[in-house]
């Protein structure tokens, strides 16, 4: 059976929410300013992950403690739709979500939260100088010949499926812009999760 490779937070679930007041909360945490959302919504989207120096270090411990929590994902919220597609595709190929998410088990409580069953879950946590090629050596280590397709709405998405041979969809409703998405030439760029299908299948 043929292989779809999805990412789960920005292409599954809005997680800016949750990830916005972590953040913030962070901040005031070590009792420093935090950006506005308008600010760091606009940031994520062009692919700016800028934080002004000793910044980054300072506030990881509240991150591994807060980020990924129970009472913290309950700020996601499932893309319209979503749910559907994945049903639909589970009919003729094998769903796998490609995550850098830490904790297996919040995340397998979570997609049975939202009604999304029988995929397999490949992890192992972003840390700082995580690089874009990082998802395609996740896949090697768990699948030998991994074939179909991967779709995610950020670089590291776009970069694994260049280097397995896979074909790529882009979704720009999530972390990135269009623009910045198209700078990594996917096969499809996406403006919604009803055109998943309608491309696959």
């Amino acid at each position: 059976m043929k292989q779809i490779y999805m990412d789960f937070d920005g292409t599954i679930v809005n997680y800016h929410d949750r990830f916005y007041k972590v953040y913030s909360e962070a901040y005031i945490n070590i009792d420093e300013i935090p950006l506005s959302k308008e600010e760091w919504i606009i940031n994520r989207r062009n692919g700016i992950h800028h934080y002004p120096p000793g910044i980054h270090e300072r506030i990881d411990p509240y991150f591994e403690q807060h980020f990924e929590s129970s009472e913290n994902l309950k700020y996601d919220n499932l893309f319209p739709g979503m749910d559907k597609v994945i049903h639909s595709l589970q009919k003729k190929y094998s769903v796998k979500i490609v995550s850098f998410r830490s904790n297996n088990a919040n995340l397998l409580e979570q997609l049975n939260n939202i009604g999304i069953y029988n995929v397999e879950t490949i992890i192992q946590g972003f840390a700082p100088g995580t690089i874009v090629e990082e998802k395609a050596n996740m896949i090697r280590r768990v699948i030998s010949n991994p074939s179909g397709w991967i779709i995610g709405d950020t670089e590291y998405e776009m970069i694994a499926g260049e280097k397995l041979g896979l074909k790529t969809i882009a979704v720009t409703y999530g972390d990135r812009t269009s623009d910045f998405l198209k700078r990594y030439k996917p096969d499809f760029l996406i403006d919604s999760p009803s055109e998943i299908l309608k491309i696959i299948q």
